[in-house]
């Protein structure tokens, strides 16, 4: 049996630590959102200003505001790569219009509205990249600690510090990562060494896997 695992409990997250989990999402969420809300009140300060769509154009060109403009209009980013500057200022002010004309004076909150629906959208990725990393981290860490003082362990971690593979004796443990033999991206991979010298060759032999791990994470 493995030195920390002697049954099937052993793997199963506890309440308590599920609760602090959440609470530190909870918490980290809450200070991301803090930036957004923020812009939010300036943008919606800035349209105050604005009598109608037609006297928009200086905040469509202010970048102050002209991506949050975009964001609310409804155009994603690989749209602006495919218009002129005067073609999407001038779709923008098509689609406020047709606010304008349903809302009437109210168009400027309904601007706000959909700016933050679509910052609601970039919050939720940016979580679930912060989530994923915070657990990489955790077991990166906690793996690590475990290992004996003697053995000799090789850590490869990305540009920004995040751990990317662990490997020691015959075991690679591999983060984040995506194989054809699986095809969906994995969490955690551990693989048998012995099987093959690469990364790249082991990934291709099913006999190599030992263990696999994916979770599910909200934002």
């Amino acid at each position: 049996m493995p030195k920390y695992i002697h049954g099937p409990d052993d793997l199963i997250t506890s309440h308590a630590a599920t609760v602090e989990g959440f609470l530190k999402q909870a918490l980290a969420k809450t200070d991301k959102a803090t930036p957004f809300i923020e812009a939010a009140t300036r943008f919606h300060e800035a349209l105050q200003r604005v009598e109608d769509i037609d006297t928009l154009d200086t905040l469509l060109d202010d970048k102050t505001y002209r991506v949050g403009l975009i964001a609310a209009a409804g155009f994603s980013l690989k749209a602006t790569t495919h218009l002129t500057k005067g073609e999407l200022d001038e779709a923008m002010k098509k689609v406020f219009s047709t606010l304008r004309d349903k809302f009437g004076e109210a168009f400027r909150d309904e601007i706000v509205y959909r700016y933050l629906l679509t910052a609601g959208d970039t919050l939720g990725g940016s979580m679930r990249n912060y989530i994923g990393a915070e657990g990489g981290l955790k077991l990166a860490t906690a793996i690590i600690s475990a290992l004996p003082a003697s053995e000799e362990v090789k850590i490869k971690k990305s540009k920004k510090g995040k751990v990317q593979r662990i490997a020691w004796d015959n075991r690679l443990l591999i983060f984040d990562a995506k194989t054809a033999l699986i095809g969906n991206n994995v969490d955690v991979i551990m693989l048998n060494t012995t099987h093959a010298t690469s990364q790249r060759e082991l990934v291709a032999i099913p006999r190599a896997y030992l263990v696999l791990r994916q979770s599910e994470v909200e934002g």
